[in-house]
C-alpha cells in the first residue's frame, strides 16, 4: 500500500502540473489581429478619433472593422476559455489523486 500511496501522489504531481502549465497557456492568449500595428501606419486609430464626419464608405468600413475586431478577440476569449476549462479538469484530476494518496497512505 506504501508503494501504491507513493505513486497516486508521484500521479497527482503530474497532473498538478500539467494543470498549471494549461493556466500559464490560457493566461498568454494574444489577441491575433493580424493586420499592420498603430504604429505601422494603419491609420485605424486615427480614424476613428477624427473630428470630421465619416462618408459612408468609411462609416461601413468602420462598422466592418469593429465586429472583424470583436470576432477576433472573441476567437483569443474562446481559445483562452478552452485552456481554463483544461486545467480546471487536470486540477481535479490532481486534486482527487492527491486525496486517494492521502488515505490510502493514512488508511492502508
Amino acid at each position: 500500500m506504501k508503494y501504491l500511496a507513493i505513486l497516486l501522489a508521484l500521479n497527482s504531481l503530474g497532473t498538478g502540473l500539467w494543470a498549471a502549465y494549461k493556466w500559464f497557456k490560457a493566461s498568454g492568449v494574444e489577441v491575433d489581429w493580424g493586420l499592420p500595428r498603430i504604429s505601422m501606419g494603419s491609420g485605424t486609430i486615427e480614424r476613428r478619433m477624427s473630428a470630421k464626419p465619416p462618408t459612408l464608405h468609411q462609416a461601413i468600413d468602420a462598422e466592418i472593422d469593429e465586429i472583424n475586431e470583436a470576432g477576433i478577440v472573441l476567437q483569443a476569449a474562446l481559445i483562452s476559455s478552452k485552456l481554463n476549462k483544461e486545467a480546471a479538469i487536470w486540477t481535479a484530476a490532481s486534486v482527487t489523486l492527491s486525496s486517494i494518496a492521502t488515505f490510502v497512505g493514512a488508511f492502508g
